[in-house]
């Protein structure tokens, strides 16, 4: 019996990235307003739509979150609907006298070929690009392609604004790259000691050759003395504040080190408790050093005091003397 042949998911979905390297993006200049001497020298077919689904139609294309362009297949924009004209900064008349790509930065009719041809076998295409607002400034946009049929088949374009998400995503990469690079050991554990993420910096403070290693590891085992640490724990998740205790902390082969150890309740953006984050700046040296200085210290005042003692014996002795020579 012939094997079936396999189903296709539903979420079958092409991916296009048009968004150049984001630093050469950010240093180039805003394009200029588009004029009739940057448009295509093409002319728009006749644009009609079914009269008897046209008010459905409208309202479905007006209740859209996201910016909404259908065009022929050809990209010659048919309809827009309102948030088209929010994020473009066009006029709706002005948007259908205009192809899809040029208001999409680096598309031409290459584009709009590839995605005629992957919907005829996929469901969506994804398109990851800039576009490009009247007065040319731009902003990264991710737009999801389908094929749509009215009086003719047509391709839909939801457009939607990534700026946020972007801009979130480049902090994100920012504070990892700082958490890498700083001097401190940072953990982040759940509420059992977990660790489901460690830093560099901690990973040398233990002596782990890797920071994967130390994922899952429970973090409460790298303390010198488990109860101090329980301890520790337990006041930040009473008190709900940060807590800083200098702890002897236990590096591979029983090497003690000895840390200033940072450590406050990990919460997301509902403000609930998913663990702890502890971070840990290695203050051996300044311990030894402080050791160092306490012991010189000690002998110092040992040596005083066995000064201070030969002083006065030898004062006492000058007195004694000197009674004697007054009595003889």
């Amino acid at each position: 019996m012939a094997a079936e042949p396999e189903k296709r998911k539903m979420s079958d979905t092409m991916r296009i990235d048009l968004i150049p390297n984001r630093a050469e993006a950010q240093q180039a200049q805003p394009k200029g307003p588009l004029t009739s001497m940057t448009r295509m020298n093409w002319t728009p077919p006749t644009r009609t739509l079914h009269y008897v689904a046209r008010s459905q139609y409208k309202e479905l294309l007006q209740s859209l979150y996201d910016a909404a362009a259908v065009t022929d297949l050809s990209g010659s924009i048919i309809d827009v609907n309102n948030r088209a004209e929010e994020f473009l900064q066009y006029d709706a008349s002005d948007l259908c006298n205009l192809n899809i790509i040029e208001l999409i930065d680096g598309a031409d009719q290459t584009l709009i070929e590839r995605l005629r041809e992957s919907l005829e076998n996929e469901r969506h295409c994804l398109i990851e690009a800039y576009c490009v607002r009247s007065d040319g400034s731009e902003f990264p946009a991710e737009i999801a392609v389908n094929k749509l049929r009215l009086e003719n088949l047509c391709l839909c374009f939801f457009i939607r604004d990534i700026t946020a998400r972007m801009q979130a995503q480049e902090m994100l990469q920012l504070e990892h790259h700082a958490l890498r690079i700083t001097g401190n050991g940072i953990v982040i554990a759940d509420l059992d000691g977990g660790i489901v993420y460690a830093n560099p910096a901690f990973a040398r403070m233990v002596g782990a050759d890797d920071c994967a290693e130390l994922l899952e590891q429970n973090a409460l085992q790298f303390f010198s003395n488990r109860e101090a640490a329980e301890s520790l724990v337990q006041s930040v998740m009473q008190s709900g504040e940060t807590v800083l205790r200098e702890m002897s902390m236990r590096a591979a082969g029983g090497e003690e080190v000895f840390a200033q150890v940072s450590a406050t309740c990990n919460r997301n953006e509902d403000g609930n408790v998913l663990g702890i984050v502890f971070s840990f700046a290695d203050i051996t040296e300044h311990r030894r050093l402080q050791g160092e200085l306490e012991r010189r210290f000690a002998e110092q005042a040992t040596e005083y005091e066995h000064s201070t003692e030969r002083l006065r014996r030898e004062l006492a002795e000058l007195r004694s003397s000197s009674q004697e020579d007054r009595d003889g």
